[in-house]
């Protein structure tokens, strides 16, 4: 089992309304899976399948960072800002430009996400991902230095993925 996340809140609308927000606009592929490693794939209205090589790194990132880095929740990788390059032989293919990786608590919301560098997707190809692993890695520490640092664990936590709502704002408006 790749991550203990149970499925109904692996995608959620609020977990939709998040990646429209990291997309920034743009059209989006998302990849995920489900707990049984089942490969899950949403996109945006309008958003166009991405080229074989860009779809396989996305399903291969995901299928390795749910498997051997989970942690407690689970991954989605988002593919965004499409766009159409052409081959040696001007073919057109779909590309997107950028990669986001997204972890979710088992609730199902979005703790932390993690953006490509501005490059060439050639790029994060060639890089493997091994070193997107460690690059997660890395983000997950520095995500759980953070929520302690500002002592998240007693603060009011609200489970949007599971339809709760805020009761009002934590800190009294001016």
């Amino acid at each position: 089992m790749p991550h203990k996340v149970d499925d109904k809140a692996v995608f959620t609308l609020n977990l939709q309304g998040y990646f429209h927000g990291e997309a920034e606009g743009s059209p989006w592929f998302a990849y995920g899976e489900t707990n049984e490693a089942q490969p899950l794939v949403n996109y945006s209205e309008g958003a166009q399948v991405p080229r074989k090589e860009q779809r396989l790194f996305a399903s291969d990132l995901v299928q390795f960072l749910n498997k051997y880095l989970a942690l407690d929740g689970a991954w989605w990788i988002l593919l965004r800002e499409m766009d159409i390059e052409r081959d040696d032989q001007l073919v057109p293919h779909v590309t997107y430009r950028g990669f986001v990786m997204i972890h979710i608590d088992k609730d199902g919301d979005a703790q932390f996400a993690i953006e490509s560098e501005d490059q060439h997707w050639t790029h994060w190809l060639l890089k493997g991902r091994q070193h997107w692993g460690e690059v997660a890695h890395r983000a997950w520490e520095e995500a759980g230095k953070f929520k302690y640092d500002v002592d998240a664990k007693s603060a009011p936590k609200i489970k949007a993925a599971l339809g709760e709502k805020s009761k009002g704002p934590l800190i009294p408006l001016a």
